[in-house]
């Protein structure tokens, strides 16, 4: 059949000379279209080649270690089209949106800005970084975050989400571990768990045992759960990954978790609110919650810490061992934390006993006591004189 009309269409190509000469015109034609991309193709091969192209999106950590190379780099200094941001008050200054060339070493690197629109309420635009470096320059992502670790190295980096992805805000001043007074021994036996912990990966590995430790805080406001966290996350020098469950729904919530790095604080606050018909708002399922927390979707290598001021609310699913290893309650201070916040607050003097009595049975918390040591931050006489305000 196939060798039949082959030999029709030869006849008739021998035949007619203006059939001959269209089809000729034809095949010509579609080899010119055809070599014409030839030297496109080349180029797109040549380019996969000799260069790397990096694309960095605002949704994740590198996005900010790229721009806090940039915010170091000569061109960016000498710049005349910079995007002017502040952080901790002080001047930030990254490429412009659109293409600039500028040198990573001894290697041309052309970058682009990109900024689109956002859709999202909360968000007026996304961004993103378009890297294009000769050779195979993988190594670039690692300078970018060794420059921006030396950046951040004496500050607290604190991570919210937003949207289903974590936004990096401005680093903030670390907190020293004694500015966090606690009962008498509790703080140095819960330093000791954490850092037994973060010292034993191989021990967890050896007997197939996930690396993860949970921390429940519970009490009455104000007394210094979310402070004793940063002084924690400060002391092992770590980011602290923080959000309520109000807001987050079944589909962020596992990718929130999963994109928190090792060796980082995982802050989950006021988690009480999950007591009702196992769901927040009708958003996060409590079984999501307890997957993200100690089954498939949970990441090793965190510390996590749940904050709440109603304990009795709990699901006892929730908070059963594995999933909370330590439990403890931050109420109103005691004598002994009373005398030392005093001490601290004024550099060595005594706090009197009619002071902690009169404290005490007011019911002052951590907050009210700092606040009103504030007030008063340079006459400890006129802190205890004024005692009543406590109330």
């Amino acid at each position: 059949m196939l060798e039949q009309i082959l030999e029709f269409i030869t006849t008739q190509l021998d035949q007619n000379e203006l059939l001959a000469g269209g089809a000729m015109l034809g095949l010509a034609a579609a080899a010119f279209n055809y070599l014409r991309y030839v030297p496109m193709q080349l180029a797109r091969v040549a380019r996969w080649l000799v260069v790397t192209e990096l694309d960095i999106p605002d949704k994740y950590d590198s996005f900010s270690w790229v721009g806090d190379w940039l915010s170091q780099n000569k061109y960016t200094k000498t710049s005349k089209r910079v995007s002017v941001e502040t952080k901790n008050k002080q001047p930030y200054y990254t490429p412009a949106p659109g293409w600039h060339l500028l040198w990573w070493g001894n290697k041309p690197l052309l970058l682009r800005r990109i900024r689109n629109e956002s859709k999202e309420s909360n968000r007026s635009f996304h961004e993103s970084w378009k890297i294009t470096i000769p050779g195979r320059a993988r190594g670039f992502i690692e300078v970018c975050k060794k420059i921006s670790d030396a950046q951040h190295k004496s500050k607290l980096n604190i991570n919210t989400a937003s949207e289903g992805f974590w936004d990096r805000g401005c680093p903030q001043n670390k907190r020293p571990l004694e500015s966090v007074v606690l009962p008498l021994g509790v703080k140095e036996s819960l330093i000791d768990s954490i850092d037994n912990f973060y010292n034993s990966e191989q021990w967890y590995s050896d007997r197939g045992v996930p690396w993860r430790l949970g921390v429940l805080l519970h009490g009455a406001p104000g007394n210094g759960k979310s402070s004793l966290v940063a002084a924690v996350a400060s002391h092992l020098d770590a980011p602290i990954y923080t959000f309520s469950l109000k807001g987050i729904n079944d589909r962020d919530l596992p990718r929130l978790v999963q994109d928190v790095d090792r060796k980082s604080v995982l802050l989950i606050e006021d988690i009480d609110c999950v007591s009702k018909g196992r769901e927040v708002d009708g958003q996060v399922s409590f079984s999501t919650l307890l997957n993200c927390l100690d089954g498939l979707s949970a990441t090793e290598g965190r510390l996590l810490f749940i904050t709440t001021n109603h304990p009795e609310h709990l699901d006892p699913a929730l908070v059963r061992p594995g999933r909370i290893d330590i439990e403890l309650e931050l109420s109103n201070p005691t004598d002994y934390q009373i005398a030392n916040i005093f001490y601290r607050f004024y550099l060595g003097e005594k706090c009197p006993p009619y002071f902690i009595k009169e404290a005490k049975s007011m019911g002052a918390s951590m907050a009210t006591l700092q606040g009103h040591f504030l007030k008063y931050k340079d006459s400890p006489t006129d802190a205890i004189k004024n005692i009543k305000e406590l109330e």
